[in-house]
């Protein structure tokens, strides 16, 4: 028992260790360090607090437990058994601490959200709140409602266990006994008193509700379920009291009767007669009844979807451009886009992938000063597929250090075709050449790079093929975790099951290892927190190669705005991410600072993000509108264009 839990806590040191070691790699440890922190925090906090008001509810229900005289024969054997029960309990009060602590834990984000949460500046229409406290307060304090029943009914079913273990074993009978009675009912009244917190919180959840015809609130909800929800808060507490009062003269029948009490209101005040008020009210008068609050609907769906911002100019359908349309547009008619990107990804393959185990993953569209002239073009990088390379060759010295990249791209305008009907090619081969220049084509980190590699070590890496030879090459740059020592190389040989990291002669004390090399990946871990668009797109600046990923902050908390779905109904384009192809490096910008959700995340996390103005002028000219923000943003105005 000893050496699998010394394992699994060696284990978990070790996941800690590589996670601080590649958020370090990148400059970003700050932003581990306050995620650990915080779910260590978490974590231990709401494991002690639950063991502490477990162990001592069982403590006392022990003391509580009335004990008979030794002569009598049940006691007899209870001495045997106490070392029994003491292993049991110590044992089950681990688990079930674990157990809430993760589930604290698991809600970190939730919490620094709270703690750390800004303003939007708008407040609800109905209740006046600000719209945080939906997004950011009540999240969390249905966390702790949540949490807080869970653990009380949990110590409550251990009480009663002691209990019941005690009166079956000494005196198989219950004598009332008025401390027993006490402890047990103080347990029933904090459960009820969560209960009742939780028809307050029922309160401003009404902003989400689906009874009316649209999202939010309506006019059953304001008139009906709000005085009900205080109707049932009032019978709780009233159910409380009868609690009291039957401790005191011993009389059950009392919460027999605030129980039943309590499921009669809750069908008649909050089931039927909300729907009676719908059914009756506002049915045969719906439009004059929900008039309002369709347009607190309209008005917030618009402001989560950015749709307020969109500005409307007329624009007359002709039949065909005058010549001085053409002429004042000149360079939009040059640009007009013949190739699909599909057909032309084919392309691509079938005549730049130059070997097999090259890919063309993903055709972009951007825009290039290329000869003076502003064009737009379709590029696609050429990324290595090590899963391709020959049988025979799929040997770890070559999947993990040798071919560790791709290599340069392929670009061609969107509208111009050769006379054998293929792309001409303005950037092509392997060295590539053409315009925009490329000097450093090397691509370590993109879209098809799942595996790890481990460059600048004795093995070199192959750089590109040139004929019948190939061209090798080390890496430069300053990426990776370095396997400098031997504790390294042993648990990244353990983290990656692959004892070839330990004992391979090719590695060096310059070695590093390059992991979570995708650039999606990468980005998502380590900022969990951010959606992320689903295509990136790669950008020539200076003769280098980035990607560019757009990311959104998103909620399901914004009220009276219609969610999609997957029951999104806020979002915003705040952070464009840029990743270089060759160091792996990622720099996250923020693009609306106005968004309230993006700022919190800066406040949790102040090294991680920088304004947009200090994103070098040539990436700034590569922006575009995001594809999934367009399509949501297109499916929602569909109807709320109006």
């Amino acid at each position: 028992v000893c050496l699998l839990v010394l394992f699994i806590l060696v284990n978990i040191a070790k996941g800690f260790y590589t996670e601080w070691l590649w958020f370090s790699s990148l400059g970003y440890g700050s932003v581990y360090a306050t995620i650990l922190k915080t779910k260590l925090l978490v974590f231990f906090s709401a494991a002690i607090i639950f063991c502490l008001l477990f162990l001592g509810n069982l403590m006392l229900a022990t003391r509580l437990a009335p004990k008979t005289r030794p002569g009598f024969w049940p006691w007899s054997i209870v001495p045997q058994l106490r070392p029994i029960l003491k292993t049991s309990i110590i044992t089950g009060t681990v688990l079930l601490s674990l157990i809430f602590g993760l589930v604290a834990q698991g809600n970190w984000e939730l919490i620094l959200r709270f703690f750390n949460g800004q303003p939007f500046g708008i407040v609800d229409p109905v209740f006046y709140k600000e719209i945080g406290f939906y997004v950011f307060s009540l999240p969390f304090l249905n966390l702790i409602r949540g949490w807080l029943l869970g653990a009380l009914i949990v110590i409550f079913l251990g009480s009663v266990g002691v209990y019941s273990t005690s009166y079956a074993v000494q005196r198989f009978g219950f004598d009332r006994a008025k401390s027993v009675l006490t402890h047990a009912g103080g347990l029933i009244i904090a459960i009820l008193g969560l209960f009742a917190w939780s028809y307050w919180l029922g309160i401003w959840e009404l902003v989400f509700s689906t009874r009316g015809v649209v999202f939010g609130a309506s006019y059953a909800d304001i008139h009906a379920k709000l005085p009900a929800q205080w109707i049932l808060l009032s019978v709780v507490l009233i159910c409380m009291g009868l609690v009291m009062v039957s401790i005191l003269r011993h009389d059950f029948r009392w919460i027999l009767f605030g129980i039943g009490g309590w499921i009669v209101a809750a069908i008649l005040v909050g089931g039927i007669f909300p729907a009676a008020v719908q059914r009756f009210q506002v049915q045969p008068n719906e439009l004059a009844r929900e008039r309002p609050y369709i347009d607190y609907n309209i008005q917030f769906t618009r402001e989560a979807f950015a749709l307020d911002r969109v500005e409307e100019q007329p624009f007359p359908a002709e039949e065909t451009p005058s010549p001085q349309d053409i002429e004042q547009n000149e360079v939009t008619i040059n640009n007009i886009r013949l190739w699909d990107h599909r057909p032309l990804k084919d392309t691509y393959n079938q005549i730049q992938s130059i070997r097999l185990y090259y890919d063309f993953n993903d055709v972009d569209v951007d825009r290039y000063i290329i000869d003076g002239e502003y064009r737009q073009v379709m590029l696609s990088a050429r990324e290595l597929s090590a899963e391709k390379l020959a049988g025979e060759a799929q040997t770890w010295v070559n999947r993990r250090l040798q071919f560790t990249h791709g290599y340069g791209l392929a670009l061609s305008p969107v509208n111009e075709v050769t006379t054998q009907g293929l792309p001409h090619l303005l950037v092509k081969d392997i060295p590539p050449v053409g315009s925009p220049n490329i000097e450093q084509p090397q691509i370590y980190f993109g879209e098809k790079t799942t595996s790890y590699v481990i460059v600048k070590t004795n093995t070199q890496e192959f750089d590109y093929p040139m004929g019948d030879e190939n061209v090798y090459g080390y890496y430069q740059g300053k990426a990776g975790v370095s396997l400098d020592g031997l504790i390294r190389r042993l648990v990244y040989a353990w983290q990656f099951g692959d004892l070839n990291i330990l004992i391979s002669n090719e590695l060096t004390t310059e070695s590093h290892i390059l992991y979570y090399r995708n650039i999606r990946e990468r980005v998502k871990h380590l900022a969990p927190f951010l959606k992320l668009d689903s295509d990136p797109y790669l950008v020539v600046m200076n003769g280098r190669l980035f990607w560019i990923q757009d990311a959104y902050t998103t909620s399901d908390r914004y009220p009276y705005s219609q969610p999609l779905s997957g029951g999104l109904n806020y979002i915003r384009n705040s952070v464009k991410v840029v990743i270089d192809a060759y160091n792996g490096s990622v720099t996250f910008y923020i693009t609306d600072p106005e968004d309230a959700l993006i700022r919190t995340y800066q406040a949790i996390f102040p090294q991680l993000f920088v304004p947009a103005a200090e994103m070098p002028e040539h990436l700034r000219a590569h922006w575009r509108y995001p594809e999934d923000m367009f399509n949501i943003q297109a499916l929602v105005y569909q109807s709320y264009h109006m």
